[in-house]
């Protein structure tokens, strides 16, 4: 199974944090369920602002 920091010694990214915050952007891109979910966990909790592009 590939690891998060085979995609950092082949030169992709940066760093760990940088490989996990594209695979979560296009994660959230191809599942609106989730993409949903998200914004509203977010909202109940307070961690998001109200406004466009709040689930991203």
């Amino acid at each position: 199974m590939i690891q998060i920091q085979d995609f950092v010694k082949a030169g992709l990214f940066q760093n760990e944090g940088g490989t996990i915050q594209t695979a979560l952007r296009y994660l959230l891109r191809a599942r609106a369920d989730l993409r949903i979910r998200m914004a509203i966990y977010q909202g109940m909790h307070g961690s998001c602002p109200a406004g466009p592009g709040c689930a991203e």
